[in-house]
């Protein structure tokens, strides 16, 4: 429909980028404001590839509207960067491939028309006891923070949020991040923030029919690139665990991953690009990659003072307590907080195991439904370990029930399997060498 969506400039303040875009006449806009990085000024040629780059990725939810091309005007593009950009955002947006039905080769070519080549890669020595780690107020970042502080490394923490014309910050969202952020940074502080403001006004009335799921992760991977450039950070962490390898089904020959932009596969991809086109230095890792996010949920458990903060429903700045996620979450730390009532009365504020109209997403969870459930959640099999948990607590609910009657007679001499499977270390990490050694350590013992 569309002939081509267009990154046609960034204006640069000293704390601010505005890129502007074109979709054939419609002109709009995305900025990013940062905020505690005093003195940062991004004119400096130390952030010129990274803020040119990260244009480009941002554009990443206009892909939705499935313009013929995509077209960088702001820096030149060489086939390594095509294949880089086209291989995470076709993966990115296979989820809204597959609910659109649409036609992978409806996927927009990727091209350059500027002159301007990225300036030549940095090697510039940073501090290896110094981490920025993601934080979205979720328990995973804390186990991570925590990981990293038993390895020596300072963490500090980095926070996207999205300002809306019409209603500026979520203020709940806001005060649930930053609160959190307080929590784990050193002398309290809030750490780095990014707002962004999306002005997109012009095409709105064609994008609104176009806002299905995309992963706003590789937007803050870059973003947190130019955080550990201004504080000469040598880590840049993540907290995506082995669950997120995972794919929900295959449409036209193509594994669809709702994960996907939290899979080791794309983990690699982005600290090899980090290395080859910004700065040989940074590493861009997560460190629950080797784990199953069962593991990590049992190890939140035990920081007791950030179960009552924490968040991690996608759908609402507290939780929801209706999407597959939030019963996720639920069903495990319902397992491993000996006080169940902790769990539905402190935390989400209702038992989700007794809710009915939930029943179907907790049996998609248990991967007897038609599919798994295109949310940030983890493996069947994660899932039956939690309820043989609750089950052998005494818990009785339709979802125990159903664990009961359906699947525990198939499973239960394969349990002690299970569960050594799913606290295992994998081999599926990319870690530095200089805490590869002290993170696995840790890993073993959460």
């Amino acid at each position: 429909m569309y002939k081509e969506l267009i990154l046609s400039q960034v204006r640069i303040e000293s704390q601010k980028l505005k890129y502007e875009y074109r979709l054939d006449r419609r002109l709009f806009s995305k900025t990013f404001v940062f905020k505690n990085f005093h003195e940062l000024d991004l004119h400096q040629e130390i952030y010129s590839n990274a803020v040119n780059y990260l244009g480009i990725i941002a554009a990443l939810p206009y892909f939705r509207l499935l313009p013929r091309k995509f077209v960088s005007e702001v820096i030149s593009l060489d086939d390594y960067d095509i294949n880089f950009f086209r291989e995470l955002f076709l993966n990115g947006l296979g989820q809204f491939f597959y609910q659109r039905r649409f036609s992978f080769e409806k996927f927009p070519i990727i091209e350059s028309r500027s002159r301007r080549a990225p300036k030549s890669i940095q090697s510039d020595e940073l501090d290896c006891t110094k981490a920025i780690i993601a934080n979205g107020g979720g328990k995973d970042g804390a186990v991570a923070y925590k990981l990293l502080g038993g390895c020596g490394v300072h963490g500090k923490t980095f926070t996207g949020f999205l300002r809306k014309p019409d209603k500026g910050l979520n203020q709940k969202s806001w005060e649930q991040r930053v609160d959190f952020a307080r929590s784990l940074n050193e002398d309290s502080e809030e750490g780095y923030i990014v707002e962004r403001f999306d002005d997109t006004r012009s095409i709105d009335t064609i994008y609104r029919n176009a806002r299905d799921f995309y992963p706003h992760l590789y937007t803050y991977a870059f973003q947190m690139l130019i955080a550990a450039l201004y504080s000469k950070s040598k880590f840049i962490v993540v907290a995506n665990e082995k669950s997120s390898d995972a794919g929900n089904c295959i449409w036209q020959g193509q594994e669809i991953n709702h994960q996907y932009s939290k899979s080791f596969v794309a983990e690699k991809k982005i600290f090899q690009f980090f290395q080859k086109k910004i700065n040989s230095n940074v590493f861009f890792f997560s460190a629950l990659s080797p784990v199953y996010g069962i593991k990590a949920v049992k190890a939140f458990t035990h920081y007791y003072d950030l179960l009552l903060k924490f968040n991690g429903c996608n759908r609402s700045p507290s939780w929801c307590c209706s999407c597959s996620k939030c019963a996720f979450i639920f069903l495990l730390l319902s397992a491993y907080i000996d006080d169940y009532s902790v769990v539905s009365n402190q935390v989400f504020g209702e038992d989700l195991l007794k809710k009915p109209s939930l029943l179907p997403t907790f049996i998609d969870l248990m991967g007897k439904g038609e599919i798994k459930p295109f949310e940030c959640v983890g493996e069947p099999e994660e899932a039956w370990l939690a309820l043989e948990k609750l089950v052998k607590r005494g818990e009785k609910n339709p979802v125990t029930k159903f664990y009961k009657d359906k699947i525990r007679p198939n499973i239960k001499n394969k349990l002690p399997q299970i569960e050594s499977k799913l606290f295992g270390v994998y081999e599926t990490y990319n870690f530095p060498h200089e805490i590869k050694d002290c993170l696995l350590k840790e890993l073993k013992n959460i």
